[in-house]
């Protein structure tokens, strides 16, 4: 899940008087987690979302959403975007796969 919006997420950072770092403390995580989930570069996990959420009083469809910013075009239009963790890369993420090509085989009369 990402940052729905960036501006707000820091806003509400602001209201609540946390800082990054408190706001990692206070839920668990590295302070690097939540400034890369802040500017957008970072996905969590769905219970990360949620505690953060809870700790700035907001409920988690309001400040994050599924897919990466941009991402979802490019779901329209049928593309995968890379993700490390899929062992593809960008190459083989992009392209449409092609029908397997049958090999003849040995002859059996």
């Amino acid at each position: 899940m990402y940052v729905r919006d960036v501006r707000r997420f820091h806003r509400l950072l602001r209201l609540r008087g946390l800082s990054p770092r408190e706001l990692a403390r206070r839920i668990g995580v590295p302070e690097a987690v939540v400034i890369l989930m802040s500017v957008g570069r970072r996905d969590v996990t769905l219970t990360t979302a949620r505690l953060v959420a809870d700790a700035l009083t907001v409920p988690t469809r309001l400040l994050f959403r599924e897919t990466a910013p941009g991402e979802a075009g490019r779901r329209l239009a049928g593309v995968q975007s890379h993700r490390p963790d899929d062992g593809k890369t960008p190459e083989q993420a992009t392209t449409p796969l092609l029908p397997r090509q049958r090999t003849p085989g040995p002859c059996r009369n």
